[in-house]
């Protein structure tokens, strides 16, 4: 699991009837980008790059990270920024009207990753559900893509699971100050620009008017809304409560389906 200051979980977790889970696999390595398909044992390959004339592969066996003082270095870190975003450019191309996408498997190293993550946007980074580093595994392509594949689909609700867990034992602990409870108090403080984190269930609907009283009457999934407008109110996770959690009904029952922790 990686780590990063902005985690916004945008797209629902629906299965629909019928259809695999189908996870985009990114291998990004030294010489080669391969971008395919996986679902169930089925694999796909939907593009192939060979990365070992360009710049970047240059990059690679230099160990640069282009920050030199030269002009020189300077333009070949200009060149890898502009191949990553290239590269991010493919993948959000091949995951666009994927039935029943659940998200990214990545295998690649940490010097590639530390270029690829800073050329994802913030929604793009949580829907990556494993990274494998392809160093340590000698992994061969797709096949260890559809191994991963078997259990990656829980990755999601376990970690969700375990983050509600936490809520729980701080929120009943005496004298708390960090959470905030129900829709008009959540709301409240994100109009003052205080929520660090942010659970919604993925079914709450709310009027924007609630958020902003100077806002059309239009109603929302909240959950995907605040997702596209986190930045606007300075939050720095967002975790859409899934309706297969097993926590679910105590956290729409007992705190309205939204609860808020400040900044510290």
């Amino acid at each position: 699991m990686i780590k990063n200051k902005c985690i916004v979980r945008r797209r629902p977790y629906i299965h629909e009837v019928g259809v695999e889970p189908h996870y985009l696999y990114v291998i990004c390595s030294q010489n080669t980008l391969l971008i395919g398909l996986v679902y169930n044992t089925t694999k796909t390959i939907l593009a192939r790059i060979d990365t070992a004339s360009t710049d970047f592969s240059m990059f690679l066996r230099r160990g640069s990270d282009g920050s030199g003082g030269s002009s020189r270095s300077r333009n070949m870190g200009d060149k890898v920024d502009s191949f990553m975003q290239k590269v991010v450019g493919a993948i959000t191309r091949y995951s666009v009207g994927v039935k029943n996408f659940k998200g990214y498997i990545i295998g690649t190293t940490p010097q590639l990753l530390s270029k690829l993550l800073p050329a994802m946007d913030v929604r793009m980074i949580n829907e990556i559900l494993k990274i494998l580093d392809i160093r340590k595994t000698n992994m061969r392509g797709f096949n260890d893509a559809i191994e991963q594949s078997r259990d990656v689909a829980f990755f999601s609700l376990v970690r969700q699971e375990e983050i509600l867990e936490q809520f729980f034992v701080e929120i009943s602990e005496a004298g708390n100050t960090m959470w905030v409870s129900g829709l008009k108090s959540c709301c409240k403080m994100l109009k003052y620009r205080l929520v660090d984190t942010l659970l919604v269930a993925e079914d709450l609907i709310v009027d924007l008017r609630t958020v902003d009283p100077t806002m059309k009457n239009t109603m929302v999934h909240f959950a995907d809304w605040i997702a596209d407008h986190n930045e606007s109110y300075n939050v720095n996770f967002v975790e859409k409560i899934s309706s297969e959690s097993i926590h679910r009904e105590r956290f729409v029952n007992g705190y309205e389906g939204i609860s808020a922790r400040v900044h510290s």
